[in-house]
């Protein structure tokens, strides 16, 4: 959620939207499609179902990671965020005189899901102008002015087909996906209708069968398509989440737990 709402791109460029370095002792983690905080399974005041994704699993692991890190010298993974040096960022547009951004569709690649809106609002972050003094710690100016209304550049990670992330850490339910999961939603109709709906996510269920993705118009691919049977499905859960162990991203626990809760769903059942 936070590079929609909180500009966290910013973290990791300069204020020109160029790649920076990690340092040495520093990583950055997206957990691809979540929403700020934990999961859920409501709509509250947003048009779709929020997102359910929950980031304890991963962060057990990098627990563990930070841990052998500090006592041991063994580097924890990569960082694993969009850049906008390797494609997977994509740029928020700013019009100056409304001073509102927007993700464009086609850039992000994000399909056109029936009975889903998108509009690619973005919140933004400007260069304001605090005074000449402020780098010594001085505020001359308050309240503070825009400069020239100028915008730091900002971005998000492209998506798949699916509307899914590519970047970041793809839990199994992104990359063995049911439906589309993302960090941003939008009001519903008497609550801001299309305004952002806070940090807030969104989950849109995959069709199940061909029959109902094409009578719908769908362009996501149904489960039947993607995984045939509820064992393959749970085949494609146990590959992203022995990956996932393999680059230390979950603990062995908790990619079987993953494994044992596809199992036990109704997925293709």
């Amino acid at each position: 959620s936070e590079y929609w709402v909180k500009a966290t791109s910013l973290l990791h460029t300069d204020t020109t939207g160029k790649d920076l370095s990690d340092p040495a002792n520093v990583r950055f983690y997206l957990i691809s499609g979540m929403q700020h905080g934990g999961g859920s399974n409501s709509s509250g005041v947003c048009q779709q179902v929020q997102n359910p994704t929950n980031p304890d699993a991963v962060l057990r692991a990098l627990f563990v990671a930070l841990d052998a890190w500090v006592v041991d010298g063994v580097a924890p993974p990569k960082s694993m965020v969009p850049r906008a040096g390797d494609g997977t960022g994509v740029f928020a547009t700013v019009t100056p005189e409304s001073l509102t951004g927007v993700v464009s569709q086609t850039a992000l690649g994000w399909p056109t899901i029936p009975g889903a809106t998108y509009n690619g609002l973005i919140t933004t972050r400007y260069a304001l102008d605090w005074g000449r003094s402020f780098k010594e710690g001085i505020i001359s100016n308050l309240p503070t002015r825009f400069e020239a209304k100028a915008a730091y550049p900002i971005f998000v990670s492209k998506v798949d087909a699916d509307g899914n992330e590519v970047a970041g850490v793809r839990l199994p339910p992104v990359a063995a996906p049911v439906a589309t999961l993302t960090g941003w939603g939008l009001r519903r109709a008497g609550f801001g209708e299309n305004d952002g709906c806070e940090g807030a996510g969104q989950s849109i269920p995959f069709k199940v069968t061909k029959a109902e993705r094409v009578a719908s118009g769908d362009p996501r691919l149904s489960l039947e398509e993607r995984y045939t049977t509820h064992e393959g499905y749970v085949a494609a859960v146990a590959g992203a989440a022995k990956k996932l162990e393999a680059e230390r991203f979950l603990l062995p626990e908790d990619a079987q737990r993953y494994v044992d809760q596809a199992r036990a769903s109704n997925v293709l059942r």
